[in-house]
């Protein structure tokens, strides 16, 4: 009877937070989800885009609508309602940070964090 020790992959295997599985999907579209009202939106391409384009669980955010870069970099667009440039940034620091986090460690088995 000794000491046994997973191995990282066997430990984030355990908890679904390996790319493409159950955490790493989960946070992949709630980030999209909760950024959606921070995205500038004319005609919804841009916020469809980020939809279309991503493969959730790869751990990566795409909008691929051609003029995406420039509104999500030049600060000097000007924007209705909470719709913003760096709206992936918005999101974090409204809350969507926090409930991004509680939901992965609810879904891997851990404790979420204090708000």
């Amino acid at each position: 009877m000794g000491l046994v020790i997973k191995s990282m992959n066997q430990l984030m295997s355990e908890r679904k937070i390996l790319p493409g599985q159950q955490v790493q999907v989960f946070i992949d579209s709630e980030t999209v989800r909760l950024m959606s009202p921070y995205t500038p939106m004319r005609t919804g391409t841009m916020r469809d885009s980020a939809f279309d384009s991503t493969e959730f669980g790869s751990g990566e955010i795409h909008q691929t609508a051609p003029y995406s870069r420039e509104q999500y970099y030049n600060e000097n667009f000007s924007h209705r309602g909470i719709t913003t440039h760096h709206w992936f940034e918005a999101m974090k620091n409204n809350g969507g940070k926090a409930k991004i986090l509680n939901g992965a460690a609810r879904l891997s088995g851990a404790r979420g964090i204090k708000t």
